[in-house]
């Protein structure tokens, strides 16, 4: 099978992709657009996905980096508008490393796509790890100092943390509707 990555994605990829897959004209629409929710269009011979992965913002915010993916039965193509530095390590250890190209790649599209999926949301937890940290710290300036600042950093948190919910939860439904899909695409032992 074939795993196509693309970083940064320009004209001459669209074009590229155009050529050689055949995807509906909205998925190659939505290829463009900055996506506000995780999202999963499953088609009789492929499924395509928007993955959001969590990451701080100068250290401030969590915001996501979209992780498009079509996934066909003999193919994944892949899509970040920019790097995101787990998928991008993902990529560069699969073509250096012959063993984890062989234990990532050696089972199919389906699987590799779960590797990849895998692997970055794991590398994702540091934001949560992080933030529970701050939310410790700023639970303990709420009740022994209860300043300004730590009523402003408490509300900055509470949306940290609804906004991750909101992306994460999501991705847990799509993860389970791609493994129980009845698709060519889908190999079995992935149920």
């Amino acid at each position: 099978f074939l795993w196509h990555h693309v970083t940064g994605l320009d004209a001459e990829d669209v074009a590229f992709l155009r050529e050689n897959f055949q995807f509906h004209v909205l998925d190659f629409e939505d290829l463009g657009l900055s996506n506000p929710i995780p999202k999963l269009d499953l088609y009789n011979h492929y499924l395509f996905a928007v993955f959001q992965m969590p990451r701080w913002h100068q250290s401030v915010r969590i915001v996501t980096d979209d992780l498009e993916v079509f996934l066909g039965a003999d193919y994944l193509v892949t899509v970040t508008k920019e790097p995101i530095e787990s998928v991008e390590r993902f990529a560069s250890r699969a073509e250096r490393n012959a063993k984890f190209r062989s234990d990532a790649l050696g089972r199919g599209s389906a699987f590799l796509l779960y590797k990849l999926l895998r692997y970055a949301f794991y590398n994702s937890q540091s934001v949560v790890t992080d933030l529970v940290k701050r939310v410790g710290e700023v639970e303990e300036r709420v009740f022994y100092v209860h300043d300004r600042k730590a009523t402003r950093d408490l509300a900055l948190l509470r949306r940290d943390v609804l906004f991750l919910r909101s992306v994460i939860d999501p991705q847990r439904s799509m993860v389970n509707l791609i493994a129980s899909a009845r698709r060519p695409y889908v190999s079995e032992d992935l149920a």
